[in-house]
C-alpha cells in the first residue's frame, strides 16, 4: 500500500582497513497509513517512493585525535600563550 514519510533517519559507518570494506548501521522509519495509523520500525529492503522525497544528508569526519588551537573559553591561541 501507499504510506505518507514522517520520518526516515539513520546512519551508516563505513569502515576500510585497506583488504575489506565493512559497513554498519542502519535506516530507521515512520509511517502513516491511509487510515492515520503511524507505524514504524527498521528499513530491510528496497524503499520506493511514489512522489517527490527530499533527503537531507550530512557527513561528518571524527577528529579525536587532534588537538584543539583554542585556549581558556575560546580565546586565540597568542592570547592563550600570553596568560601562561
Amino acid at each position: 500500500g501507499r504510506f505518507e514519510i514522517l520520518c526516515l533517519s539513520g546512519s551508516y559507518l563505513v569502515i576500510d582497513d585497506g583488504v575489506t570494506r565493512t559497513r554498519n548501521g542502519g535506516l530507521c522509519i515512520a509511517l502513516c497509513g491511509a487510515d492515520h495509523r503511524v507505524i514504524g520500525g527498521s528499513v530491510g529492503g528496497v524503499l520506493t517512493a511514489a512522489g517527490t522525497v527530499q533527503v537531507i544528508v550530512g557527513s561528518f569526519m571524527y577528529a579525536g585525535s587532534k588537538k584543539s588551537r583554542k585556549g581558556k573559553a575560546g580565546q586565540e591561541p597568542a592570547a592563550a600563550e600570553e596568560e601562561q
